[in-house]
């Protein structure tokens, strides 16, 4: 029982299995929890939901996208240098990408037209606040609108 202790850091959205990669960041996650100095008292409440690779040709190295709940927002923000650095060094070859997870409402059907979708939950939102969890540290400072 002990050996699947780094599993209680991974909680899928859906019940599916987690892939190999997810797995190796949940292990990255446990031994951070238990042995790095600063992200020890950080660490025990934070969970991830899912892991993405991306790559591109003209990319080198892969973009690991690490997904976690949106109320994790603040203390992924207070901790993700540290956390992103430590997670690079575990996982050789890839840049990680620390973005929460959000969900995206469709708009209401023609019978509840007087029915409003919650800002937050609007494609323009929601692509606007990965735009920010991607390039953290900084703002956006000029935005184009068409």
């Amino acid at each position: 029982m002990e050996a699947q202790n780094y599993l209680r850091k991974l909680r899928k959205l859906k019940r599916t299995k987690h892939t190999d990669v997810e797995d190796k960041v949940a292990k990255t996650l446990f031994d951070l929890e238990t042995s790095h100095k600063t992200l020890k008292k950080q660490l025990p409440r934070f969970h991830i939901n899912g892991v993405r690779i991306v790559s591109s040709p003209s990319l080198k190295k892969s973009v690991m996208v690490v997904f976690y709940p949106l109320r994790f927002l603040m203390l992924v923000r207070s901790i993700q240098r540290v956390l992103t650095a430590e997670l690079e060094k575990k996982h050789t070859g890839s840049i990680v990408v620390l973005v929460a997870q959000r969900k995206i409402t469709k708009r209401p059907s023609d019978v509840y037209k007087l029915q409003k979708v919650q800002r937050s939950r609007t494609s323009t939102a929601v692509f606007e606040s990965i735009l920010n969890d991607l390039i953290f540290p900084c703002d956006v400072v000029g935005r184009r609108w068409r």
